[in-house]
């Protein structure tokens, strides 16, 4: 029974590689994340970015950055400013839908006028994504992930020893984020 579950798997596989090699290859993703619209009850993501471009080198690899920016301007306002740069690979490509991994390497800024803190961070992110193909140049994306965050935080408004911390933040991140994907 195993054999046949076996042989049946990789002539799926087989089937479906050679459908999609011929299929054309969109070199430009570029993604907005919609959890703030579509998912007003749950709370925005720690590690996910607003704005995302992918570039695909050719059917299966492609090289990810994002970006936020978020400024109140005002006295007690604060700054908060992350980039990301990463590899995706996509394993499985059927007829609607897309699953890919992916590994990025982050950082983001903070800084709190009214506090005088600020936080910065550096880690990485391991995701595993699933795309569902709308039309021919729309998805809606989820890619849950696991993280591993090295924060920094400076207190510039203390005269204590614990003026600046250093700590791990490891977890898994991204529950629930959707993100709409157009590609051309």
């Amino acid at each position: 029974m195993y054999k046949y579950i076996t042989i049946i798997f990789l002539s799926n596989l087989i089937l479906t590689h050679n459908n999609y090699a011929q299929e054309k290859i969109f070199k430009h993703q570029i993604g907005i994340n919609a959890s703030n619209f579509v998912n007003m009850l749950l709370e925005s993501q720690t590690n996910s970015f607003d704005i995302n471009y992918v570039y695909s080198f050719n059917n299966k690899n492609a090289l990810r950055t994002g970006f936020n920016f978020y400024q109140i301007t005002t006295k007690d306002g604060y700054i908060d400013v992350g980039t990301k740069i990463g590899y995706q690979k996509i394993f499985i490509n059927r007829q609607k839908w897309l699953y890919y991994y992916s590994i990025d390497i982050l950082n983001s800024y903070l800084y709190d006028k009214n506090d005088k803190k600020e936080t910065i961070k550096v880690g990485v992110v391991t995701s595993f994504g699933i795309s569902y193909k709308i039309s021919n140049n729309f998805f809606l994306t989820t890619e849950p992930n696991l993280y591993m965050i090295y924060n920094i935080f400076n207190d510039y408004d203390i005269f204590s020893n614990e003026k600046s911390k250093k700590w791990f933040e490891k977890g898994i991140g991204n529950i629930g984020h959707i993100q709409l994907t157009f590609i051309f």
